[in-house]
């Protein structure tokens, strides 16, 4: 899996087509495709559009906690291992079936926190799971200006030589989700 990260209009999906020579219409528009054409794609752009749709049911038929009134981590009720529950299941499907898959994401977790529950809820879901599938991913990139930056290269990973003491390195303390 290759994930590419970076802010809205950035150039991401260009510098994909142009790193792995696929076209536009062979990628999946995460805005409008259901779980199935991800999983026989080449690639996603607009996952996070993907991840909003799985999220108001409009893409898997799934409903944020609370939807139906009042919805979100406000809402008596809320359960607050969904998040985490939510990214688990999706990646975990994602990886399973398609573990060659090309995401391209908007990183849309900075900046002013939304007042709307439901909004932060997308995000942290969102967020979540991406970092899910980029702990998987062999390769992650950060575009900006349309310049690419490999931010992860499992290929040229060292692991880190033992220590005597108890400390581990920062390298060391997250590996990702057990593959």
């Amino acid at each position: 899996m290759i994930m590419i990260v970076g802010g809205a209009y950035q150039g991401k999906l260009d510098f994909a087509l142009s790193m792995t020579g696929f076209r536009k219409e062979d990628f999946a528009d995460g805005r409008s495709c259901g779980m199935d054409e991800l999983k026989a794609a080449p690639g996603v752009f607009a996952f996070h559009e993907f991840v909003r749709r799985t999220l108001e049911g409009s893409g898997e038929n799934r409903q944020l906690p609370g939807q139906g009134g009042s919805s979100g981590e406000d809402s008596p009720g809320y359960d607050f291992d969904f998040p985490d529950a939510f990214a688990r299941e999706l990646a975990g499907e994602l990886i399973r079936a398609n573990p060659e898959l090309v995401v391209i994401t908007d990183e849309i977790g900075c900046g002013i926190v939304p007042m709307d529950a439901g909004e932060r809820i997308y995000r942290e879901c969102a967020g979540r799971v991406c970092t899910e599938l980029a702990a998987f991913s062999g390769k992650v990139y950060r575009v900006s200006c349309g310049i690419g930056v490999l931010i992860k290269d499992e290929e040229d990973t060292v692991p880190d030589p033992p220590r005597n003491d108890s400390r581990q390195s920062e390298k060391q303390l997250y590996r990702g989700p057990d593959r």
